[in-house]
């Protein structure tokens, strides 16, 4: 399904495998948002305290096995577009992204290695994407992990979400991590799929 956002100036955005569109009319009508930003877009997320900001994850596969994978950031509310932070590893087909509204250059990835195990990977960086650390997630190889979401007021607090579909059954589970994803426990299981995830915070 397809990532939407709605910015600070009313700009509706949706990501699809062919690009990013935008909307100024509430989704009458919809325009392409840049020729940079015209491939498979996974992951997107807004700022909760500063919706004029948001973060947009491009990852596609390539030739030999890799992908081609790219962080892009609006400060306008979804106007123009900067490419954000180093280049993103090759090996891994990046699958969302998330962003702190308390610590601005705290950034969450999660992704798939394309060999090697399969585990679900939660990528941190600590300064706009300059730099990355990665922590494999625990449980069955092959399940897509997605940031589910990011506290307002820690940046540490993280949690994930992810589905397990094998020949007989599937499940879903969350994780969550207090220490900025350098660890994870698993706080919920489901025999079911784990279709959304939405934190109270009082």
């Amino acid at each position: 399904e397809p990532n939407l956002a709605l910015t600070a100036t009313g700009t509706l955005l949706m990501g699809t495998f062919d690009g990013l569109l935008t909307s100024s009319d509430h989704g009458c009508g919809w325009a392409s948002a840049a020729p940079s930003l015209a491939r498979s877009v996974t992951g997107m997320a807004v700022d909760a305290k500063n919706p004029s900001r948001v973060v947009v994850l491009l990852s596609e596969g390539v030739t030999g096995g890799t992908f081609a994978s790219e962080l892009w950031q609006s400060l306008d509310g979804g106007a123009t577009f900067q490419g954000l932070g180093a280049s993103l590893d090759p090996s891994t087909l990046f699958l969302s992204v998330g962003i702190s509204a308390s610590e601005p250059a705290r950034l969450y990835l999660s992704g798939l290695p394309g060999a090697g195990g399969g585990k679900s990977v939660v990528f941190r960086s600590a300064d706009s994407g300059q730099s990355w650390q990665s922590t494999a997630l625990a449980g069955t190889p092959g399940a897509a992990a997605y940031v589910a979401g990011v506290h307002p007021s820690n940046p540490d607090v993280v949690y994930v979400r992810a589905n397990f579909t094998g020949s007989a059954s599937s499940e879903g589970a969350l994780w969550a991590s207090n220490d900025g994803a350098k660890s994870f426990s698993e706080v919920l299981k489901k025999a079911a799929p784990l279709m959304g995830f939405a934190a109270r915070i009082s």
